[in-house]
C-alpha cells in the first residue's frame, strides 16, 4: 500500500540509531523488572495482580488515605488530561495553603520556534489548527516550591525535556506587572 511504502521510505531514511540503556528515574529493581516485562508483553499474574493493585477504581481495593504524608510526593499516572489537570490544581492548593506560600496566576504567552503567535496563529491554536505550539492553557499558576515537570521537548540541549523534574524556586515578576 502507499503507507507501506511511505514508512518504508522513512524508515530507510535514517542513518543513525540511538540505543538507550541506562533508565535514570526508577530507583526500585523489583518496579524496573516489572516494567521491563510490561515493555516487552511478557508480564505474569503477578505483575498484573501488582498492577491492579494501584488501581484507585477497583472496589476490591482498600480505600485510599489522600491524607496519608506518602501522597504529597507521590507520582500519579492518569488516563486523562482532566483528573491530571484537578490533580495538580489540588495539589497546588494544598501546597499554598499548607507553606503560606502565594499562589501566582499568569498568563500564559505560548510561541512557534520562540515568536510570539500572530492574531491569525492564535484563531488556529484556538481552533486546534495548528499544533507546533505548546498549546498552553491561558493561565499558568505557580508558586513558590511548587514541583512542576516539562511534559515537551522544549530545549533538550539544556536538558529541558520531556520528563525533566524541578522545583519553583524562585518568581520574578515583569517589569509590565
Amino acid at each position: 500500500t502507499v503507507h507501506a511504502v511511505q514508512g518504508r521510505d522513512i524508515y530507510q531514511s535514517f542513518n543513525k540509531a540511538v540505543i538507550l540503556t541506562n533508565q535514570m528515574r526508577v530507583r526500585d529493581e523489583r518496579w524496573m523488572a516489572l516494567l521491563n516485562r510490561l515493555r516487552t508483553g511478557s508480564c505474569n499474574e503477578d505483575d498484573i495482580d501488582k498492577l491492579h493493585k494501584l488501581r484507585l477504581d477497583l472496589k476490591r481495593n482498600p480505600a485510599t488515605d489522600f491524607t496519608d504524608a506518602g501522597w504529597a510526593t507521590a507520582t500519579l499516572i492518569t488516563p486523562r488530561n482532566a483528573a491530571r489537570k484537578r490533580w495538580n490544581a489540588a495539589a497546588l492548593w494544598r501546597h499554598c495553603h499548607s507553606k503560606g506560600t502565594r499562589l501566582y496566576s499568569c498568563p500564559a504567552e505560548d510561541t512557534i520556534g520562540g515568536a510570539p503567535l500572530s492574531p491569525a496563529q492564535r484563531m488556529m491554536v484556538a481552533h486546534k489548527k495548528v499544533k507546533e505550539t505548546g498549546n498552553l492553557p491561558h493561565r499558568v499558576e505557580l508558586a513558590v516550591g511548587m514541583k512542576a515537570m516539562v511534559v515537551l521537548n522544549i530545549a533538550t540541549e539544556a536538558d529541558l525535556a520531556n520528563g525533566t523534574r524541578g522545583t519553583i524556586m524562585k518568581i520574578v515578576l515583569d517589569d509590565r506587572e
